[in-house]
Order: C-alpha cells, then sequence, then structure tokens
C-alpha cells in the first residue's frame, strides 16, 4: 500500500548516497527579528574591517562569529513511503517556525501541544518561547527520531520548560486520553503540512475540534495549520488539481459552522528567518474558539 517513496523538496539539494540511510542536516536561521535575511548570500562568520599595516600589507585576522543567526541540527530521512514521511522535514514546519520567530510573544509562557510533529523542528524552535512542548505522532520511529532530535536540540529549551513526546492515534483517542495528554491544559495546537490523504485530514480535525472545546487551558485555545498546496495533474481531470487541499477546505468550513473562528493569517509580508523555497503554495491557517 505504500511502497511508492517520497522525497520533500526541503531535501531536493541535499545529497546522499542512500536514500534509506538516516541524514544529518544543519537548518540555519536568523535571530535578527524583523529583518529578512539573505541567507543565501550571507556568510556564517564573516570577516572584521580590511586592515593594512604600515608598509599596505593585509593584517590577517581571525575570523568574526555571526551572532544573528544560530543552527538546529535534525537527523532525519531523505525519503520514505507515505506512512513515514514524518521522518521527513517539511516547508509547512519552515514556515510555522518563521512565524514563530516573528511572533515569539505570541508563543511565551505556552503550552504547546504539536500533532504529527515528525522529526521535530518547529518543536524545537519553539522551545525557547514557551512553558512546554508535548510533540506527538503515531509511528514509533519517528517518535524516536523525535526525541533525538529534541535532546540534542536541548539548548533551545528554556531552564523552565518542559518537553516530551508521545504516541497520539487520531483514529483510537477518546476526550480523557487527550486531556490526560496536557494535564495544565493546552494553549496552542500545532500541526505541520499533515494534509495528504482524505482520511486522515477527518481524524486531524476531529482531533482538533475535541481539543478545542475540552483541553483549553484558559478557553483561549487557538491553532495554527501551515501546509503546502500540492497540485498535481491526474488523469481522471485531465488538469492539474489538489483533491487533498480541498477537502481540507471543505473540514475547514466545516469546523466554522461549528461556531470557531478560522482565518487564513497574511504571510506575504512575514520575514523568512530559516532557509527554504517559500513558494506561493505555501498557507498557514488558525483556528480559534469564538
Amino acid at each position: 500500500m505504500y511502497d511508492d517513496l517520497v522525497l520533500s523538496d526541503v531535501h531536493m539539494n541535499k545529497a546522499a548516497q542512500d536514500s534509506n540511510d538516516i541524514q544529518f542536516t544543519r537548518f540555519k536561521f536568523s535571530t535578527k527579528r524583523n529583518e529578512t535575511w539573505d541567507i543565501q548570500t550571507k556568510a556564517t562568520y564573516v570577516e572584521e574591517n580590511i586592515i593594512y599595516d604600515e608598509d599596505g600589507d593585509l593584517v590577517i585576522k581571525n575570523k568574526k562569529k555571526n551572532d544573528d543567526c544560530d543552527v538546529i541540527g535534525i537527523y532525519h530521512r531523505m525519503s520514505t513511503s507515505l506512512d513515514l514521511v514524518g521522518l521527513q522535514l517539511w516547508r509547512g514546519s519552515l514556515l510555522m517556525c518563521d512565524y514563530a520567530i516573528h511572533n515569539a510573544e505570541m508563543f511565551r509562557d505556552k503550552n504547546i501541544l504539536e500533532l504529527g510533529a515528525g522529526v521535530g523542528l518547529t518543536g524545537i524552535l519553539l522551545g525557547q518561547y514557551a512553558a512546554s512542548i508535548l510533540c506527538t505522532d503515531f509511528n514509533d520511529g519517528v517518535i524516536e527520531m523525535c526525541k533525538k532530535n529534541m535532546q540534542n536540540n536541548r539548548r533551545f529549551f528554556n531552564s523552565n520548560s518542559s518537553f516530551s513526546c508521545q504516541k497520539l492515534d487520531w483514529f483510537k483517542w477518546h476526550k480523557e486520553e487527550l486531556q490526560a495528554l496536557c494535564p495544565n491544559g493546552t494553549d496552542i495546537i500545532i500541526a505541520c503540512d499533515c494534509i495528504y490523504s482524505d482520511s486522515l485530514t477527518d481524524a486531524l480535525f476531529k482531533t482538533i475540534y475535541c481539543l478545542l472545546k475540552h483541553c483549553s487551558s484558559m478557553g483561549k485555545m487557538e491553532a495554527y495549520l501551515p501546509l503546502e498546496k500540492r497540485l498535481n495533474f491526474t488523469l481522471d481531470d485531465l488538469e492539474v488539481t489538489c483533491h487533498e487541499y480541498d477537502y481540507f477546505r471543505k473540514c475547514l468550513d466545516a469546523l466554522a459552522a461549528k461556531n470557531l473562528n478560522v482565518e487564513i493569517v497574511e504571510i506575504d509580508c512575514l520575514p523568512q528567518y530559516f532557509e527554504y523555497d517559500r513558494v506561493k503554495q505555501l498557507e498557514l491557517w488558525r483556528i480559534k474558539c469564538i
């Protein structure tokens, strides 16, 4: 059922000898808020001002580290079958990281629950702001990779925050299980690039709806869903379509009909802090209790 391999565009330019091997990638990002960083041209290290001695010879000085950037190291796979796409890194996660850096105060001291956390990049980035981070996924191998990445990047978590990874099956939960995941309540839900089958989308939205209605810490919980609208030419339609995205929009409309506020977040003017191709098909949606 899941024999075909899937490759994230994030990894397209990364060379690997064997796509089945575990890869390690250093995701560089700017820490200087409110300023778009040209990551393609700005080096990790910058030279001091050029200085010459009295004879006109160049004075060689040590390179100075650029304090306006940092790096999150992530273990991941290059390509996987569809059921293991959580072992890859997707552009929706990088968009969410950009949004979090630019709106850090919105996430500060919040209890954050990530659904479909994958290899954990977004949770790690948010760890420097949040009171607690709980990353969840269904596959045991994905959870172990997420734990490994969180441990290796624990310097990003502030001393007063807690972080953990747990298994969560969107198809088999009950309300008490969701409440037990976050005994102190949840302020923010994140689900990055989790839209690739209608049945999974159904299960995701049912989970989010239950969390919004029954697991809020202060009655003001909100959910963020960054995703990439993936277009494909189909022989059935003889045109470029995206059925999964169309179904996602129907699910959003259904939530809005249940007295929830659903809105698309403007990202055209959002500075880009991470290095990736922010294609026009990327979107960020927010869902709030009214």
